[in-house]
């Protein structure tokens, strides 16, 4: 093999592509390892995304969609390709910048990965959206707003309507069909 095949070898036979100037964030995954990773932010994300908040981001050779921490930003990314993050999960700011510091602490500290501290110290609460839920209410419309002629109703649709005529303010779904005698599907 000749000398210049064998240099050919382990030289970059093109140059690395210029990155596009952009954002791009350092993500940490609850997963025991000591180094965050960088992606690049797309620009429909760039005003949702802030440190402290989760993402859904692709990881490992399989590409696997993962929750992740993002407790870095910056104008300027590595020199090799990076992966873009998927979304940005939560609308609040999770973990303050004082929190962040603490967690960075005892991840050094306790010799575990940051990630899995930043996972134990957020609660299950606010990772899961648990307390919160939506709640369609609905109401009658009045008899003279109705289309003319009005629909037919089965007798069911009927007892629902009498039910929510009744009422002072409007009724949960699950409320509506409990009221009513009937389902909700």
């Amino acid at each position: 093999m000749t000398q210049t095949i064998q240099r050919s070898l382990f030289e970059d036979s093109e140059a690395a592509p210029a990155l596009e100037a952009g954002l791009f964030a350092e993500v940490v995954f609850d997963r025991p390892l000591d180094h965050a990773y960088t992606y690049a932010v797309p620009s429909g994300l760039r005003d949702a995304l802030t440190v402290g908040k989760r993402v859904q981001a692709p990881f490992g050779k399989g590409d696997r969609s993962t929750v992740g921490f993002c407790v870095g930003l910056s104008e300027t990314g590595p020199e090799r390709p990076v992966k873009e993050i998927q979304s940005v999960l939560d609308d609040e700011v999770l973990l303050t910048p004082d929190l962040l510091r603490l967690t960075r602490w005892m991840a050094d500290y306790y010799l575990c990965g940051w990630g899995q501290v930043l996972n134990a110290v957020v609660p299950a609460g606010a990772k899961n959206q648990a307390g919160s839920r939506i709640v369609a209410f609905l109401e009658a419309v009045p008899t003279q707003e109705l289309p003319q002629p009005a629909p037919a109703v089965t007798a069911k649709q009927a007892a629902a309507l009498e039910q929510l005529r009744a009422s002072p303010q409007p009724l949960a779904a699950r409320q509506l069909a409990r009221r009513a005698r009937c389902g909700s599907g």
